[in-house]
């Protein structure tokens, strides 16, 4: 008999929270920062909020210990992780204006301008006076005393570029430092105002000298200009890497794609499809060794599902799909009208939930969280409690 349980982790009347990551500290609590916003959104940075359980994820509190990578003061980058001298790395793609990751809001008499420049521009949701302008170089911050001052660099792609986005880095076992971003390549005949012909390139940035200097790797070009920088990476094994992509594309669209990396990062293999849909994946090697898959499903009926590897990656188990939710779909409160007729010729499929996250705990439990709209429209981060074994 299944034990699953969901876990609501924060939610408020009015607030959109979306975006919950998830980290199991040495002492075995557990730690779900999520940014809450105002209106639905995923360009506004909104307001950075940490989460703490001390009882496997039963209940959750706040917290403002500015120690956890979460709340390090001054960083903005999606990757965050602590180098060997204890020195704090922070890293983000997309960024302008300062801020590592979230794009930077301008007035609306710049945009042309900046357009000519070759930056890629988007509308800002509730003020057509004003536009989102993204970054296209990779940044870099470094603090060696707790935040107070950071080394920043900044680096540019090898090609050009329109934009540049980031997902998800890894830190290898020997201390190599990955981070994928990928972005539209940028073409003498290509139209900013519409992007048609727009060519997606996917590269992999990887530091074996704790980011002092960086090598970029190029991982695909996509002709159909729609693959996407959201990739999940997995040490299977020393310096053997399993890259997971989320990717749409002409005809049956949203099936993940796997690379593999056989040597720490610095070469990928082509990228194979795989019968998983849902985007976008989270990785994890299990007690047992078996590797876990969990993905936002936006199909009906949609929520969260997740599948399992018995032969380290090179197959996934779809037979037996596990399904974590399946009562999602609901429009978010606070859509506006172009999000609310995208929804009704969509259906499900535009859908505000997934991200997913997962654990395990010491008793072998998995843990895994996601940002979640439900009967309701409240977006709010939640958690499934599960356990591989059982028959969801």
């Amino acid at each position: 008999m299944s034990q699953k349980r969901n876990i609501v982790i924060f939610k408020e009347e009015g607030s959109y929270s979306c975006f919950p990551t998830l980290e199991q500290l040495a002492d075995g609590r557990l730690v779900v920062p999520f940014t809450q916003r105002q209106w639905p959104s995923h360009y506004s940075k909104g307001r950075m909020r940490v989460m703490i359980s001390d009882d496997s994820g039963e209940s959750w509190q706040e917290t403002d210990d500015r120690s956890l990578p979460s709340l390090w003061p001054g960083a903005t980058g999606k990757f965050r992780c602590l180098l060997a001298d204890g020195t704090w790395l922070d890293m983000g793609a997309g960024g302008h204006g300062g801020h590592f990751d979230a794009p930077e809001v301008r007035p609306a008499s710049e945009r042309a301008e900046w357009q000519a420049t070759r930056y890629s521009t988007s509308d800002f949701a509730i003020a057509p006076s004003r536009f989102y302008l993204a970054g296209k170089e990779l940044h870099i911050g470094k603090s060696r005393d707790n935040g107070a001052t950071w080394q920043e660099q900044t680096i540019a792609t090898p090609d050009p570029m329109i934009n540049l986005n980031g997902f998800r880095g890894l830190r290898l076992q020997d201390g190599t430092l990955l981070f994928p971003v990928g972005g539209v390549a940028d073409y003498p005949d290509l139209d900013l105002s519409t992007m048609e012909g727009a060519v997606w390139r996917q590269y992999m940035t990887r530091s074996t000298d704790d980011g002092e200097t960086w090598e970029w790797s190029q991982m695909i070009e996509d002709p159909h200009g729609i693959y996407t920088e959201e990739v999940t990476l997995l040490e299977v094994a020393p310096n053997r890497v399993l890259a997971m992509v989320r990717c749409h594309r002409p005809g049956p669209t949203g099936y993940l794609w796997q690379h593999w990396s056989e040597d720490g990062g610095r070469t990928w293999s082509q990228p194979v499809e795989t019968p998983v849909w849902g985007y976008p994946c989270h990785l994890l090697k299990l007690q047992d060794g078996r590797l876990l898959c969990t993905y936002g499903y936006r199909f009906k009926p949609a929520g969260i599902r997740a599948v399992l590897s018995d032969d380290g990656g090179w197959s996934w188990n779809i037979e037996n799909e596990r399904i974590l939710r399946d009562d999602g779909g609901t429009p978010a409160q606070g859509w506006g009208p172009e999000q609310l007729a995208r929804f009704a010729v969509r259906g499900v499929a535009g859908a505000d939930l997934g991200y997913p996250f997962s654990t395990q705990l010491a008793d072998g439990t998995i843990l895994t969280v996601y940002y979640f709209t439900g009967t309701d429209g409240i977006t709010h981060a939640a958690a499934t409690k599960w356990s591989a074994d059982d028959d969801l």
